[in-house]
């Protein structure tokens, strides 16, 4: 696999810099889809092919729109999730500070091609207990 030129298409997407390349074969298209899968970039990866018009092959191009799709869609139940245990932490008067995880999504050109992971809180060691007993205790589902 071409590592300078998966880097180049990432950079692209980040950097929102257009990007001319050739056509890229479906064996080439396969490896570097599976390394973005593996390196948790694939939203990213997919919508610089796409934007750019990168020719990839047909089953590629299907692959590239459904990986953006099943990203954003991803994204947006975190994003709800993510609301939902905010305002379940407030309620309770908890302190907390929500720190890397979702939060980054925030610093990407488009936050819902960055592939959704996990919500991390800052509680401090006084706030761990309460935070955990509340979670463990909710039977409410809120």
């Amino acid at each position: 696999m071409d590592i300078k030129l998966f880097l180049k298409i990432l950079q692209s997407e980040l950097w929102q810099t257009p990007l001319s390349l050739p056509a890229i074969s479906r064996s080439d298209g396969d490896e570097l889809f599976d390394f973005a899968e593996n390196q948790a970039v694939i939203g990213l990866f997919s919508n610089a092919l796409v934007h750019n018009s990168i020719h990839i092959g047909d089953d590629n191009a299907m692959r590239a729109v459904a990986s953006i799709r099943l990203v954003c869609r991803k994204n947006e139940e975190m994003n709800v999730d993510f609301c939902k245990c905010i305002a379940f932490l407030r309620r309770r008067n908890l302190s907390f500070l929500t720190v890397k995880g979702q939060t980054l999504a925030s610093l990407y050109p488009n936050p819902l091609h960055r592939n959704p992971g996990d919500v991390d809180i800052f509680c401090g060691l006084t706030g761990f207990v309460p935070i955990r007993d509340a979670f463990l205790c909710n039977n409410d589902g809120s």
